[in-house]
């Protein structure tokens, strides 16, 4: 046996201040403590604020054996004190994806063991929403390695092209005695994406396509490697609007010279090739430029709703990129991510109001590298700015761990947000004056009902000079027309008194030209209707200039235009109401 998940029905009680320390105890009478789950007993802790709350356990490992053994405790138990056989083991943090304890010793002593883990009552006005793990993961496992332990594993991919590409590992050994231990690295692709796991047992496994192997002398306690390993013609990984998305398995084995017949301790992580650039405010995929359509991630707040579920309506909406201001979510999330080819946008976590901010700060910017580096979908990350500006200054050090913990993305500062109004004049020429100058990502909030028309406009601005936007508040489908991979945009202007212009371009995102097109459109304005058509091609990945339709402002104010394109590659129809002034 080499793991046990320690989900299902948990103990739950009260610790009052005469008994603290005895639930810990594993004589402690609990009989008439209730039982739940340890998601539920979190949702519960607010019934009695003023008392901490403890979770017991029971579990028997039948036969300790050889190895070392060990507590893991997924982020979902949020801040608590975990104690196994009345040992006190240590601290949790939400803060980090899990939290790892050795308990070899008290667990090789007897077969019976429990752990107990007492959560602190909360402060006032806190929430007390747990924040479950997926389904089917337990919030705390048991399990088993050899003598040397894969402690840490950080896998970035620096370099990629069609010819090669270099991942550069970085890994933290955890070694009970000075040994000498081969180290085998291997990226094998991933099992058939969309299929049950019976169609997938019909497949051969999986064959590595690329296999490294070395020997280190090791010490006792922790040793640190960085080794490259290099693939030839790799598949590279695309946003959805510019390829496939092939993952891979990155796995590294550790064995010791005390049993070279199976590994002491193996991690693997779920990555892809890619190269991520962003120069003077534009963003470029394996040398592709990629211009930015975001949401937040507020359309991921939704209970019961599968993260694959979210990120199909996301694509579905013509969405590439989600910002995530926050806080690390869960590795499901990035994982579906991956899966679907959306980037994220991911804000660097900082514990500004902590008595000891730099370093505490410091080390979650390792652990939030270290935890999303291997994700392909993680584009770039976000330096929080604005109000937290006196404090970010103050952590300078921060910039630098990022910067030198992940080579293979850039930082940039959280982009200005604007709110633009009903009006679609109001505060939008400011904005176009200032985005000429030095503003090439946007986040705008935009009255409802309007966010269209701004997106509109934002995106006849792609690359001259915007290099994106990051629409707040809004849900995929309020953006299903706006976002569109083609889209036509309008702008009225007054020629004179009596008469205007309407002229029409069209913004295309993708990856090649449309040619052979037909574009037809019809302008309605009461009884009158008139006609025009362009031929010609439309530049891929850019906003082209299709022609100009004059209106009379005479007799009214309203237009109405439908306008079709016909190629052999590509067709689509679109409907707007115009106000002329």
């Amino acid at each position: 046996m080499n793991q046990i998940d320690l989900d299902g029905l948990w103990r739950v009680g009260r610790a009052n201040k005469t008994q603290r320390l005895a639930p810990s105890d594993p004589l402690f009478e609990d009989d008439d403590w209730g039982e739940l789950s340890l998601a539920a007993a979190l949702s519960r802790r607010g019934a009695e604020p003023h008392e901490p709350m403890v979770a017991r356990r029971s579990f028997a490992w039948p036969e300790s054996g050889d190895g070392r053994f060990f507590l893991a405790c997924d982020r979902s138990i949020g801040t608590a004190d975990v104690w196994f056989d009345g040992r006190y083991c240590g601290e949790t943090d939400p803060s980090f994806p899990s939290q790892v304890f050795e308990v070899s010793n008290a667990l090789k002593q007897s077969a019976q063991h429990l752990v107990a883990i007492e959560f602190p009552a909360p402060a006032p006005g806190a929430s007390t929403s747990a924040d479950a793990p997926a389904h089917g993961l337990a919030p705390v496992t048991i399990f088993r390695t050899g003598t040397v332990r894969v402690a840490r594993l950080k896998a970035l991919c620096t370099e990629a092209s069609p010819e090669v590409a270099v991942f550069t590992v970085y890994a933290e050994l955890d070694a009970e005695r000075p040994c000498r231990v081969d180290v085998r690295t291997s990226l094998a692709p991933e099992s058939v994406p969309g299929t049950s796991p019976h169609e997938q047992a019909l497949h051969d496994p999986p064959v590595p396509t690329t296999e490294h192997v070395f020997t280190r002398s090791v010490s006792a306690g922790a040793n640190r490697l960085r080794w490259n390993v290099v693939i030839e013609q790799p598949d590279l990984w695309w946003p959805f609007q510019l390829g496939e998305q092939p993952l891979f398995a990155f796995r590294v084995e550790v064995t010791d010279d005390s049993s070279r017949s199976r590994p002491s301790d193996a991690r693997t992580l779920h990555t892809g090739i890619r190269h991520i650039a962003y120069n003077n405010g534009l963003l470029s995929v394996n040398g592709e430029r990629l211009f930015i359509k975001a949401l937040d991630t507020k359309v991921f707040d939704k209970p019961d709703d599968p993260y694959a579920r979210s990120f199909n309506a996301v694509k579905g909406s013509g969405v590439n990129v989600i910002y995530e201001a926050n806080e690390i979510r869960r590795p499901e999330f990035y994982e579906a991510a991956d899966q679907a080819g959306v980037l994220v946008l991911q804000s660097v976590p900082a514990a500004l109001e902590s008595r000891d901010a730099n370093i505490r700060s410091s080390r979650i910017a390792r652990q939030s590298v270290e935890a999303l580096g291997h994700h392909p979908s993680v584009a770039l990350w976000v330096r929080q700015s604005s109000a937290d500006e006196r404090w970010w200054s103050r952590l300078a050090s921060v910039r630098r761990v990022i910067r030198d913990a992940d080579p293979s993305r850039p930082l940039i500062t959280a982009p200005e947000e604007w709110a633009f109004g009903a009006n679609t004049d109001s505060g939008f020429a400011a904005f176009v004056a200032k985005c000429s100058r030095r503003t090439r990502l946007v986040a705008f909030r935009a009255s409802p009902g309007s966010e269209h028309v701004y997106i509109d406009r934002l995106r006849q601005l792609k690359y001259r000079p915007l290099g994106g936007f990051i629409a707040s508040s809004t849900t995929p489908e309020d953006l299903l027309e706006s976002c569109a991979p083609v889209r036509f945009v309008f702008a009225a202007e007054s020629a004179d008194a009596s008469n205007a212009a309407i002229t029409v371009h069209l913004v295309s995102d993708l990856p090649r030209a449309i040619t052979g097109g037909l574009i037809r459109a019809v302008a309605i304005q009461g009884d009158e209707k008139s006609e025009w058509s362009w031929e010609g091609e439309a530049v891929a990945d850019s906003v082209t200039l299709i022609g100009t339709m004059p209106v009379t402002t005479v007799a009214w104010k309203e237009v109405s235009i439908e306008v079709t394109l016909d190629s052999e590659e590509f067709s689509t129809h679109q409907t707007v109401d115009l106000v002329l002034e």
